[in-house]
């Protein structure tokens, strides 16, 4: 698999710094980082990335709404984590994703990235 361009959403600090750890051991670039739903659907909108990877219970905007905004102009594979709930994306939109219960496991998402990214390059 060829490195990825990775928009990373989390608001615990220690569970991002975990999956950023992750994916660069992985041999991923982290080009977005941040806390939220909202700052994650600004930033991907400027910055180019290849996956999502977002918590779906986050502060101002949740997760899968904010994949649900940036579907609507582009669609990116994404991956949408939570401990608590399942997400919530339209049944119309496209289905180019990957849905991962806390606590994840580094081979669980090394497997639903490679998933994603086989499922998007046969597109």
């Amino acid at each position: 698999m060829h490195p990825l361009r990775i928009a990373l959403a989390e608001d615990e600090p220690e569970i991002r710094d975990y999956f950023r750890e992750i994916l660069e051991r992985l041999g991923h670039s982290v080009v977005v980082n941040v806390d939220n739903g909202l700052s994650l659907v600004e930033e991907c909108r400027r910055t180019p990335h290849d996956l999502i990877i977002t918590d779906v219970r986050m502060p101002l905007l949740d997760g899968d709404a904010a994949v649900q905004q940036l579907w609507e102009t582009s669609t990116v594979p994404a991956i949408l984590i939570s401990a608590y709930s399942s997400p919530v994306l339209s049944t119309n939109g496209p289905t180019c994703y990957s849905y991962l219960n806390k606590p994840v496991r580094r081979a669980d998402l090394e497997a639903a990235i490679e998933r994603l990214v086989s499922t998007s390059d046969s597109d």
